[in-house]
């Protein structure tokens, strides 16, 4: 199980990573497939197989994104977890006791 510290650290390498390479390249990606999916489609409209295949290919693409894109997402959760943790750790002992807050 990782961490709160964990997920956050790797949403940051996974924020920087898009930010710096996967980002634009996802969008060469998407651009290529996708004119060459209309190049196909209005000029071989019976190529049902290739029209097929980019459009599996361009989905793919758009579902790695989604995944790297929900790393990012959960490091904000973790870091809220953190501030979290951190105001329950300063509430004396004895308070949280009563209040059934553990840690």
């Amino acid at each position: 199980m990782t961490t709160p510290s964990d997920r956050r650290a790797d949403a940051e390498a996974a924020d920087a990573a898009m930010k710096r390479w996967l980002g634009p390249a996802f969008e060469v990606v998407a651009a290529t497939y996708s004119a060459r999916l209309q190049e196909i489609a209005a000029s071989e409209p019976w190529e049902t197989a290739k029209i097929a295949k980019l459009a599996v290919a361009l989905k793919i693409a758009a579902e790695v994104r989604k995944q790297i894109e929900a790393v990012v997402a959960d490091g904000a959760v973790a870091a809220q977890d953190i501030r979290y943790r951190k105001q329950i750790e300063n509430i004396p002992h004895e308070k949280r006791k009563i209040l059934g807050i553990g840690l």
